[in-house]
């Protein structure tokens, strides 16, 4: 389950993050004109992908360990966030729809990381 978070980050921000810094009409509809905020979002976006890839590098290198304590650090915050996303920009938004999906997943990889 650690694995498949990590990878569906990776499969999530690595693609978003270039047409967030560009002007683009698909990321303007679903983040808003190009800004700071915007350019900001999308360095989050690739952190969170490049934490995630060093992780599955990780788990590949028989550091399941390392892997298992990024995950129990990057997962909860990213929940924790990504449920803030919904009182602050409402449930008609793509992105929080997509966010919710997310934690989901997240949520059951911590879950089974505990048991």
């Amino acid at each position: 389950m650690i694995a498949l978070s990590f990878l569906a980050n990776c499969l999530i921000a690595f693609p978003l993050v270039m047409p967030m810094l560009r002007r683009s009409d698909a990321m303007d509809a679903a983040f808003g004109p190009p800004s700071d905020a915007r350019r900001i979002l999308a360095c989050i976006y690739g952190t969170i992908g490049l934490i995630s890839l060093f992780s599955l590098f990780c788990i590949a290198a028989g550091y399941g360990d390392f892997a298992r304590q990024i995950a129990q650090t990057l997962l909860p915050l990213q929940i924790i966030y990504k449920c803030f996303t919904i009182p602050a920009v409402g449930l008609q938004s793509v992105v929080v729809k997509t966010n919710i999906g997310v934690s989901l997943l997240h949520l059951l990889t911590l879950v089974s990381v505990t048991l």
